[in-house]
C-alpha cells in the first residue's frame, strides 16, 4: 500500500488540496467540522486507491498540525 500511495502522490495530493480549498473558515473552526473535514480527507484517499489498487488501502487520517489563515 505505501508503494501505491507513493505512487499516486500526486492525484491524493491534488484531490486534498482541492478538499482544503471548498472549506469555510467557520466551519473548520469547530471541532465538528475538522472531523468532517478528516472522514472526507479519508474517504477521498480511498476512494483513489480504491480505483488503482483495488482496495482502501488506508485506515485512517490523522492531522498532527492544523494551521487557518
Amino acid at each position: 500500500v505505501i508503494d501505491a500511495i507513493e505512487l499516486h502522490s500526486p492525484l491524493i495530493k491534488s484531490r486534498i488540496v482541492t478538499l482544503l480549498g471548498q472549506q469555510e473558515f467557520a466551519t473548520l473552526h469547530k471541532n465538528e467540522g475538522r472531523e468532517t473535514l478528516r472522514q472526507a480527507s479519508l474517504e477521498a484517499i480511498q476512494s483513489i486507491l480504491n480505483e488503482e489498487i483495488g482496495k482502501p488501502g488506508v485506515e485512517n487520517v490523522l492531522f498532527t498540525d492544523f494551521v487557518m489563515q
